[in-house]
């Protein structure tokens, strides 16, 4: 048995300034059928897009972010399937056109600190690779970073910190070079200060 119910096109709504007097010109009448259907019920989930306004700078950031996360991702599982086939110069190409995308990449820093995080790391342990193709465990470690940051776009520099040091551990060095050497003044000044 199916129940009634009143929906409001929030877009219409918004227009006429949702006044009294208009807001019977945009409510629509609907029935709601309880689903159990798997299927049925996929059909009918809401998409991210749909949630946020096109017309917002916000929205187009979010959008440009998620397009990108998802070229780059889609070029590490290339690069995956081209080594596993031992091309090893098409798998290299795909990893220098996901770096090519990181700068842009790095322009939505703003929507989270975790975001900007693991794409300068990212960015850096590409860097350092001074032109040595990846493995496949790298290769795989880029793509699960870029993954999981396009599934979670809002992820904060604590939860960043995971990927990157996935990254660490793969053999990349995911720190500017400029980094090691500072780290090592910091140390040689740590150790003379504790001879004296």
């Amino acid at each position: 048995m199916a129940e009634t119910a009143t929906i409001v096109n929030l877009k219409d709504w918004r227009t006429t300034g949702g006044s009294s007097d208009s807001r019977e010109n945009v409510r629509l009448k609907a029935d709601i059928v309880n689903t159990r259907d798997a299927s049925e019920r996929a059909q009918r989930e809401t998409k991210f897009e749909d949630l946020y306004s096109a017309d917002t700078k916000s929205h187009a950031l979010i959008s440009r972010a998620r397009e990108l996360l998802h070229s780059a991702e889609q070029r590490a599982q290339k690069a995956l399937e081209l080594l596993s086939s031992s091309d090893e110069v098409g798998a290299d190409q795909q990893i220098m056109l996901l770096q090519g995308d990181l700068p842009e990449l790095f322009c939505c820093r703003d929507l989270s600190d975790g975001l900007a995080t693991f794409v300068l790391a990212l960015h850096y342990a590409l860097y350092n690779q001074h032109g040595a193709p990846l493995n496949a465990d790298q290769i795989f470690e880029v793509r699960r970073g870029l993954k999981h940051l396009r599934d979670n776009l809002f992820i904060d520099f604590k939860e960043s910190l995971d990927l990157v040091d996935g990254l660490a551990d793969r053999g990349l060095t995911p720190e500017a070079p400029e980094t090691t050497v500072l780290s090592d003044v910091i140390t040689n000044q740590s150790a003379e200060q504790g001879a004296d």
